[in-house]
Formats: structure tokens, C-alpha cells, sequence
């Protein structure tokens, strides 16, 4: 099994089944992911009910860690989905404090990407070497 099936199978794992193939995260929160590329994930959609009391964020929380954990890279488009969450800026500025940067045609679709935090990883690998030279 490669790392995005792998992603996959964890995200599956840790949320629930939703409405119109989405999945739930914590009772509060719609993911609707799909594949980008052999090491992507695109989040097609992140939905928080109710709005605006930190659900979201919490959601997205989940995602960049998995994804970080698995090393996927997730693109998205910076677009509300209604007019009662938050405008495209606000979105924007969510987005980058999760890591997420604006790609080189987000003037034209608002599209940003996050790639996977790397430091995570040699920490874990570092500790994984030195409980394995101990045992």
C-alpha cells in the first residue's frame, strides 16, 4: 500500500460516513477529499456546522496533521461556499496559518496548496531509531 492509500485509510478510519459522499469529523465537520497526483489530496470541501466557532479550524487541524504524518500535499480553492461563513480573505488568511500558500494562478481561481510539514518526520524517524537502538 502506498503513502496516499495509507492517508486514505486513516482519514477513513477517523471520521464518519456523511451526506453526498462527504465524511464526518468530529460531528461538526464535512470533508469531501479527493486524489490529486500520486502524493495529493485535493479538499474539495470543508464545511463546519455551526459556522464560526472554531469547528473549522479544528477540521483543517486534523487534515494538515494526517497529511503531514503521511507526507500528502493538499491543494484547495479559497472559495465560501455560502455567504454566511467567511468571505474568500478570511478564508485566505485561515488557509495560510494552516501552511497553506497561494499557487502561481490564484488571482484567477484562488487555489493554494500545502505541502507537508518535513521536520515532523525526522523528529519521529529520529525518536523511531533511537527506541529501536535501546530495544
Amino acid at each position: 500500500m502506498n503513502r496516499l492509500d495509507e492517508f486514505f485509510t486513516a482519514f477513513e478510519r477517523a471520521t464518519a460516513p456523511g451526506p453526498k459522499g462527504t465524511r464526518v469529523w468530529g460531528n461538526q465537520v464535512e470533508l469531501l477529499l479527493s486524489k490529486a497526483g500520486p502524493a495529493g489530496v485535493r479538499l474539495d470541501l470543508i464545511k463546519a456546522n455551526p459556522s464560526r466557532q472554531g469547528y473549522g479550524s479544528g477540521g483543517l487541524g486534523f487534515l494538515t496533521s494526517l497529511a503531514d504524518h503521511y507526507r500528502i500535499a493538499i491543494s484547495l480553492e479559497a472559495i465560501p461556499l455560502s455567504s454566511d461563513g467567511a468571505d474568500s480573505a478570511r478564508l485566505v488568511e485561515l488557509y495560510k496559518k494552516f501552511g497553506f500558500r497561494p499557487d502561481y494562478d490564484f488571482e484567477a481561481n484562488m487555489s493554494m496548496t500545502r505541502d507537508p510539514k518535513r521536520i515532523l518526520h525526522r523528529l519521529y524517524k529520529k525518536s523511531r531509531d533511537v527506541f529501536s537502538f535501546c530495544g
